[in-house]
């Protein structure tokens, strides 16, 4: 069982848990002592089993994933390279970015890694109407510049600009408008992957 899928299924037993039962409420009774003791008991929810929590949560997890596919990850049918959709949001340094990448989890993948310098240059496209940065319609980047992998030397790496569309090279530690973009390779037990519309 996936994390997630544990801790949904976790908290739906935490609120079956915490409803009331009919025998620890506090109002009188319009029924007399023998008429009590003889009633049926009274359930004030539906009888809820561990199996149908967990199918629960399974449908909310295969929902999430969805729409995740859907709407959070590119793949290039061209080079088999699947990436994200929108880059981290956030100045990063390549350190950073690095362990950023591999502690992501998107669409049920957890093997993300950051782009090669190449790679990088692979996806980008002619600029488009309304778009500030030269990638794929459905690469959506809040600053120019995602890092690479590829080293220059030990003290620096490259990234590439998308507005200016050409490699850059910095110091490890500079953030200013860098980006962790994180990418995988497409395999084919991933399964379902939408494609990008011509």
């Amino acid at each position: 069982m996936t994390t997630s899928l544990a801790k949904a299924r976790a908290i739906g037993l935490a609120l079956l848990a915490a409803l009331p039962h009919p025998s620890f409420t506090q109002e009188p009774s319009p029924l007399g002592e023998e008429e009590v003791s003889s009633a049926a008991p009274i359930f004030l929810a539906p009888f809820t089993t561990a199996d149908f929590l967990t199918a629960a949560a399974q449908e909310v997890h295969l929902r999430r994933i969805a729409s995740e596919r859907a709407t959070g990850i590119y793949l290039d049918s061209k080079t088999g390279l699947i990436w994200m959709a929108r880059d981290n949001a956030m100045d990063i340094d390549w350190r950073r970015a690095n362990q950023y990448c591999e502690d992501l989890e998107l669409a049920d993948f957890h093997d993300w890694r950051l782009p090669t310098l190449n790679e990088l240059q692979g996806i980008m496209k002619p600029l488009s109407w309304g778009k500030v940065y030269s990638t794929p319609d459905l690469i959506e980047l809040t600053a120019c510049c995602p890092w690479s992998s590829t080293k220059k030397n030990e003290v620096a790496a490259w990234n590439f600009n998308f507005k200016f569309k050409k490699p850059f090279a910095g110091s490890m530690t500079h953030t200013y408008d860098l980006r962790a973009l994180c990418v995988r390779v497409y395999r084919e037990e991933d399964g379902w992957i939408p494609e990008p519309p011509e």
